[in-house]
Parts: structure tokens; sequence; C-alpha cells
């Protein structure tokens, strides 16, 4: 019983498994697809869950029974059970396929429901017919001949026949009796290929495991070729890597090697064979999905006797395993030689994992340092492990999830987990993988020149109005603003986008978006989750997304998509502020707000507060005192010049040269003293590039920690700033350092030039050396609690500890509000505490129905589309905080090599003809 294909165990694992597995998937998928399709249609979708479920049950049951009986898995449940299946596919294709492709894009799908059907039926179908085969008649195989015959025939003729109606008449019908031919015509050349392989490589006189030779063209050479073709058409995924090549060779020798009877070799090759039995079981599962279309490209293209060419390998594997495991028992006993094939078998999927694991924690590593550091860790990033973790997200980045090469470009499976275990299920963003190779591989990439606007020209606000009232009972005020949208291009896919600032302590507290004539309220959701589906939704259905996010410091990013030609649009938010304040968005500005008494401070004990402009002047103002806090580039070697430029800088300044610093910039940057050896600087070099966004985040972190009545005066020492790695704007960190708006970067000729931190809009007038200003010691110097800017803006201050993050009242828009600031800026001064503070700051905002820098307002169209952001929202928040959610996508290649594909069409017929002389 435990020899016979027909063994009840075999039935559950390759008919149950595969069923279950296939009814997990689809009704995932489902959940997503029945809000986007009638109730007939939903009806069909029962049914075939339903006869799919069917046949899990009664395989199981009558699986089982068998099983306690100890019998064999009868001859009419296999032909029943092959007939169901067929069924089963045939209305996949008749009532299903097309409702899927008409309602939802593919990337919204798990995995392709072709796939799925493919896979998971297919293994069944399989299955049933290795058991068809076993207790075929005698008589009948020796006209196994006709069977081939006969699959082409059906096959030739649906389709002339199809194209002959098609050119005089066309009814519904004849679509089904087109694919019942072909399903019909595939499964019966299906049989027979199955047929075919048994017999050449087990049971023929002089099979295929009876002559190296032979061996040696099916286990080395076909997969070689296969393995240089796929260098040409990667559709069946990329396995260019030398590896590839590599166990391919050496699974070939060990497959091909003449059987031995000196005992000790044969283990080496056994355990030989079990260490590559996992790379012809991974070549197994990469091409079994496709083992029926393989028929059809064998009979039109030949291609498919590659295809077919590793599930052969994977059973010659095994039988020669079962040989080698049968002649050595006797010498080594069967535990011994179970425990060395699982052993060996578990070499290249752990290596894979390590390796995996190898990458994450230098990825992780790079990426904390980026996003979250630590001034107190020296951070060590492996140079080479980085480049090839870049490789895959770039690729990764390229996939289309759109179309059906979903395998371009990637190693199927490994691919997928090595997504799962290196990048957690997400992605990184080509910004994010831009910065990587900068910081870390010393890539330099060219200066970007952006826009001063943000805002088409073609697609403008047209009419805008805001209004105002006081809620009492939360002692705030509320504005609506609403707005008209217009396009005024040709095109018919326009977008809106814009970036505005929002005026210290208010907050967006709600959006709406019309879309068709309807009032739809937005979602408050994760804000890279929100990005990607507002991304998708744009490049793919071309429906109607609004979204509403910050950008950096108090800017919002607002875009609305698509705009027709002259059309329309009506949008708005509302805004939630203590005190009147000056609003503006594009041209149009407003007064939200009433001055009907005089503003008034605002604290909330050990948490935040809010300072009006009045009542800064109160305040105790004095100037700081300020030192030097050179930024020296370390990528490359100080030269004498410019190290004597500091040195004169310093005598003309000796007032700023006590206590001065000096940071070191490289990928990493090292502080120290400026008295402390000095002449060591002129050799000081650092690997990677430039950072030096990351070397004035530190000193402007270190500047609103100390609450010392010094503040640093940056001077960057550079030769090559247009490589330096630096955002447009240091506008999170303006609470920072209220005394000025500016670094300066030393010429070449040692003068200074001012360059702006904040946004321009901020800061207008350049200053003159050193640009400080006096600030406002609130509440008073005596009893410090933060510095503040002498002006006569309000501004929103926190205090330096671990914020509380038990918001209770979700009414309190602007005091939750204040709150969820304060734990932002806390979670800017204090990277390292990132992770502890992203979702709670997420978790928290949607609480409060307040917008934060973690979280975005989006309106989407469809239930469809809300599912979806959920889902991709679940996963963010389990995934790292770190990561991105990429939204790119790209289009099909062509496949190539058509010379190779004739030389395979010939092969097969050789093999074929050499079939019927041999029964003859």
């Amino acid at each position: 019983m435990t020899n016979s294909a027909r063994n009840p165990l075999f039935a559950i694992l390759f008919i149950s498994l595969p069923l279950a597995i296939m009814l997990i998937l689809g009704h995932y998928d489902f959940q997503l697809l029945k809000t986007q399709i009638s109730d007939k249609e939903q009806t069909m979708f029962m049914f075939y869950f339903g006869a799919i479920a069917f046949h899990l049950v009664a395989t199981l049951f009558y699986s089982l029974w068998c099983l306690y009986k100890k019998h064999l898995i009868q001859k009419g449940f296999v032909l029943l059970h092959i007939l169901y299946c067929l069924v089963i596919v045939l209305f996949f294709f008749l009532f299903i396929d097309n409702v899927l492709t008409m309602n939802l894009p593919s990337w919204m799908f798990v995995m392709s429901p072709v796939l799925i059907v493919f896979t998971f039926l297919g293994i069944g179908v399989f299955y049933g017919m290795v058991c068809l085969i076993e207790i075929l008649p005698k008589w009948l195989e020796t006209r196994m001949g006709y069977f081939f015959l006969a699959g082409v025939v059906i096959f030739i003729m649906a389709y002339i026949v199809l194209n002959f109606f098609e050119l005089f008449i066309y009814f519904e019908s004849l679509k089904y009796v087109y694919l019942v031919s072909v399903v019909l015509g595939v499964s019966i050349l299906l049989f027979f290929l199955i047929y075919f392989s048994n017999w050449m490589l087990f049971r023929a006189k002089h099979n295929v495991m009876e002559s190296w030779i032979s061996t040696a063209i099916i286990t080395l050479v076909l997969p070689l070729f296969g393995l240089i073709l796929s260098l040409e058409m990667s559709v069946f995924g990329d396995f260019s890597h030398f590896s590839f090549f590599a166990l391919a060779i050496l699974n070939g020798i060990l497959l091909s090697l003449p059987r031995m009877d000196a005992p000790f070799m044969r283990l080496l090759i056994f355990l030989g064979k079990g260490f590559t039995f996992a790379f012809s079981a991974y070549f197994f599962l990469v091409f079994f999905p496709f083992f029926p279309i393989s028929i059809v490209l064998i009979i039109f293209l030949g291609i498919g006797i590659l295809m077919l060419t590793p599930l052969v390998v994977a059973a010659i594997h095994f039988k020669s395993l079962m040989r080698d495991f049968k002649y050595l028992k006797d010498h080594y006993g069967k535990s011994f030689l179970f425990a060395g094939l699982i052993v060996t078998f578990l070499i290249l999927p752990t290596t894979v994992t390590v390796y995996g694991l190898m990458q994450r924690a230098n990825l992780n590593t790079a990426l904390t340092y980026l996003h979250t550091p630590d001034p107190g860790v020296d951070y060590s990033v492996n140079a080479k492990i980085l480049r090839s973790s870049i490789k895959y997200a770039r690729l990764n980045n390229r996939r289309s999830l759109r179309n059906m090469d979903f395998l371009e470009e990637t190693v199927p499976f490994i691919s997928g987990f090595y997504q799962w275990l290196v990048f957690d299920r997400m992605t990184l963003s080509n910004e994010n993988i831009d910065l990587l190779e900068q910081v870390f591989l010393g890539v330099q990439k060219s200066p970007t020149v952006t826009s001063s606007s943000s805002v088409s020209n073609l697609v403008i606000i047209s009419e805008a109005k805001a209004e105002s009232y006081y809620d009492e009972n939360r002692s705030s005020w509320v504005s609506q603003i609403d707005l008209e949208i217009t396009n005024h291009s040709q095109s018919n896919l326009a977008e809106y986008s814009t970036r505005f600032q929002l005026p210290e302590g208010c907050f967006v507290s709600d959006y709406y978006l019309d879309v068709f004539g309807t009032i739809e309220k937005g979602q408050l959701v994760e804000k890279k989750s929100a990005i990607w589906i507002y991304s998708l939704i744009r490049n793919v259905q071309k429906r109607d997304p609004g979204l509403l996010f910050y950008s950096r410091g108090n800017a919002l990013e607002f875009r609305v998509f698509p705009f027709s030609d002259n059309e329309t649009r009506k949008t708005g938010f509302e805004l939630v502020h203590r005190n009147p304040v000056q609003f503006t968005i594009d041209d149009w500005s407003f007064t939200l707000g009433e001055p009907t008494e005089t503003p008034k401070s605002w604290e909330m004990e050990g948490v935040c507060g809010l300072v009006t402009g009045s009542d800064k002047q109160i305040g105790d103002r004095l100037q700081r005192r300020p030192y030097f806090h050179f930024i020296i580039d370390a990528t490359i070697p100080l030269s004498e010049f410019r190290r004597n430029q500091i040195q004169q800088l310093i005598s003309r300044h000796p007032d700023l040269a006590e206590d001065a610093v000096v940071t070191m910039a490289g990928s990493v940057g090292r502080n120290f003293k400026y008295s402390e050896n000095w002449n060591a600087l002129n050799g000081r070099m650092s690997e990677g590039a430039f950072f030096l966004e990351r070397a004035i985040e530190q000193v402007l972190r270190n500047s609103i920690a100390a609450k010392e009545e010094r503040v640093p005066v940056m001077v960057v020492v550079s030769d090559s700033m247009k490589y330096a790695i630096i955002p447009d704007d240091f506008d999170d960190f303006r609470f920072t350092y209220p005394d000025g708006d500016y670094y300066f970067e030393m010429k070449p000729d040692g003068t200074l030039y001012p360059r702006r931190l904040w946004s321009k809009s901020l800061c207008e007038k350049s200053p003159n050396f050193p640009g400080l200003r006096e600030v406002v010691a609130w509440p008073g110097r005596s009893a410090l609690t933060t510095w503040l800017r002498d002006d006569e803006s309000d501004e929103v201050y926190f205090l330096n500890h671990e914020p509380d993050w038990a918001l209770t009242d979700s009414t309190d828009f602007w005091g939750n509000g204040m709150v969820l600031q304060s734990a932002h800026k806390q979670r800017v001064i204090n990277p390292k505490n990132y992770d502890s503070y992203w979702l709670p700051l997420v978790q928290q905002s949607f609480f409060a129905g307040v917008l934060t820098p973690v979280t975005a307002f989006i309106v989407v169209e469809t239930d469809a589309q809300r599912e979806m952001l959920a889902r991709k929202q679940a996963e963010v928040l389990k995934g790292d905080a770190r990561f991105d959610v990429s939204d790119q996508l790209m289009g099909m290649s062509e496949p190539k090599g058509i010379f190779w594909l004739l030389i395979i069409c010939g092969l097969f017929w050789l093999s074929y003809r050499l079939y019927i002389k041999t029964i003859r």
C-alpha cells in the first residue's frame, strides 16, 4: 500500500490540502470582490466555492475511511475526481474569470486567480492521472499514441472551427464549445504526457534510469539549456545568479554518476543528492503550475519541453534517492540515512535564511542610522551586503502590480520569502534607496532642481470661502474651508496638487471631496498606506481619490484627482484652532475666527503649551552666547588651505571659539572639541558620502535638549557642497533653533555664505554673520521651560519628557491635537525612540480624529478601494515603521529567443519519433 500512488495519505496531501489552501485564498479575495459585483454574480461565486468545499470534504472523509480500512483509493473515485476538477476549471473560465477581470485589477489580488486554479486544482488533476496510469488496462497501454493524436486533433479542430464560424456568424455558446474542447484536448494531452514520461523514465526496457548518458542529457544538459534561455526570457523568473548554474551542474553530475558498490562512496553521493534535492524540489514547485500550458507550448513552440524538464528531473532525483537508500540501509541503518537526508536537504534553505537574516540586520542598522539614530551608538554597515539588498529593492519597485509578468526579474518563492524576511513585507521607496546608496555606498546623485510652486498653473482654486464658529465647550474655533477647483487644461486626467502652511496651534479635523455629486467624507488612515492607495488608484484605475497629509513641519500637501477638461470639483477641510489665525492656500487668504477678546496662552501641565504673541512680550529676552560648530566634509582630506581658513575665522571671532565643536561628517558623523587634537584633522577621512543632513539635525537636537544660554553657529566646510546630502529644508526642526534661520557655508575664498534652514517663506532676509537674534525665555529666565522666537506670532512648545498617550476625550479636537503635536516633536528630537512612538501616535490620531504627521485624510470612491486600503494599513501597522510602501508600476516586456525555441521544438520531435520506434 505504501508504494502505491493510490495511498489515502497521498490523496489527503495532493487533493484535500491544495483545495483547502485554494478556499482560503479565494475567500480572502472574495471579501474584496463582493462589494463590486451583483447579487447574481455573488451567487455564482458561492456556488463555485461550494463546489470546491464539497470536493474537499468528500475527499477528506473518503481518504480517512480508506486509511482506517487500509484500502487503496478506488478506480471509480479516481475517475470522478478528475472529471469533477475539470468541471470546476471549466466553470471558472466560463463564469468567474470574466467577473474578476472586469471588476478588479490584478494588483488587488493576493495571487493571480488563474494561477491559483492552475496550481491547486492542477495538483489534484495531476495526482489523479498518476493514479489512473497505475490502474490502466494493459490493452490500453499499446494504444497510448491515439491519446496524443486525439488531444492534438481536438485542440486544433476547436481552434479552426472557432475562427471559421467567426468569419460568418458568432453566437454566445460558441465560446463554451471552444473552451470545453480546449480543456478536453489539453487533459488528454496531459494524460499522455504523464504516461509517456513515466514509461520513458522508469518502465521502458532501456529507460532513462539505466543509461547515464540519457540521464545526463535530462538532468544536466536540458537544465543548463533552460537556464541559458532564461537569460533571454525571464518570464518565469530571474535565474541569472551563478548559484543556479553551479547547482544545476552539481545536481546533473550527481544524478548521472553510475551506481557504485562501494558503500562509503555511495553514501557520499547519497548525501550530495540529498543536498541538491532541495534544488530539484524548488524548480518542481516553480514550474508545476505551468504543466498544462507546457503541452500547448510543446505543440506550437517547443518551449514546453524545457518547462517539463524540472518535473522530470525531480522524478529522477526522487527515484535515485530511493535506490541509494535501499542499497545503503543494510550498511548504515534507516535512522542514520533519514537524518543525513534531512540535514543535507536543509542546507540550501538554511543558507538562504541565514543570508537573509544577515541582510535584514545590516539593512535595519542602515535604516536606523538614517531615520532613528542614537547619538551614543557607533553604527557599522556592510556595504557589500547592503548593495545586494538595494539591488533587490530596486527590482521590487520595478515589478508590475497589474500584469501577468509578476515573475519577471524575481526569483519565484525565494523573492517572496526574502521580501518577508528582509523587508518585513514592506518596500523601500526610490528616495530611500537613493539615500542609502549616497550615504553608505558613496554613489553621487546629480542635484535636482525643484519648482518654486507646487501647484499647477492650469488646475487652480477658482473659488474659496471660509466660515468659523467658536465652540464654547472646547474653548476653540472651528473653521470650515470650502474650495472649488477648476481644470483649465485640455487634459481629462489632470491632478490638483499644492502645499500650504498651517498656522501654529492649528489642526485638521475633517476633510471631504465631491465625488459625482455626492459629498464623501475623508477617512483618517496611516499615511504610507494612504499615499500607496492614492497612487495606485491614480495610476491604474483612474478613479476619484483625494489626499491631505503633512510633508514637513507645519506644511501640508493636498491632492485631488482626476479632473476632466474644464471640470470644477468641490472639496474642503475643517480646521480647529485656539485663537484667531491667518490662513493662506495658494493665492487665497482668510482670517479664521474673530478677535472677540484678547487671545490667551494655554498649557497642559507637564505636556505642552501655546504662547500667544502678546504674552511673549512680557517674557525675559536675552541674546544667547554663540559658539562655533564646524561641520567638516570628512569624505576628502582636509587641506592645509582649509585648515588655515578655519583658523583665520576663529581669530576674527575669538568670542565664538570658546567651547567650539567640530563634526567630521561622512556617512557617520563624529564630534569632538575644537581644541582636541586639531592637527589630526588633516588626514581624517570617512567612507560613504557627506551626510550633511544628519550632522545638522544632530546639532539642532542638541540645541533644544541642552536648554543652555549658548547657541551653535553652524559653519559647513566642504569643497563638494553640490554632492552633500541635504533636504530642501529642516522645517521639522524649526522649534529647536529659535535664535536663527541659517547655517553658513565656507566658500573656497573663505567667505561665509548663509543658507536657509527653513522654508523660504519663513525667512526672507539674509543676515550678517552670525545672524542670531534675541530669544524669549518662557515663562521666565528663573523658571525656564523653553526658548521661544522673539516675534509677535503664537508659538507651540512642549516639555522635554515622555508624552502622555492617554487621550480620554475624542471630541476635544484642539487639545488632542496639541498633545499629538507634542508627541511628534518629541519623536523628532529623540529618533531612537521612533518605533515606540510611531504606532501609538497613529492609533491616538485615529482616536482623536486629528491629522498628524503619521496619518492622512483620504477619500476613495468604491468599497473595494476602502477594503484594499484597510488591508494595506493593517499590513503596514504590523511592519517596521522605517520601511515604505512602493507605488511604482511598469509594463510588460517582450520575450526573446525565437531561434532557441525552434531548436527545442526539433528536440521534442526527435524524442517523440524515438518513442514511436521503440514501441513498434
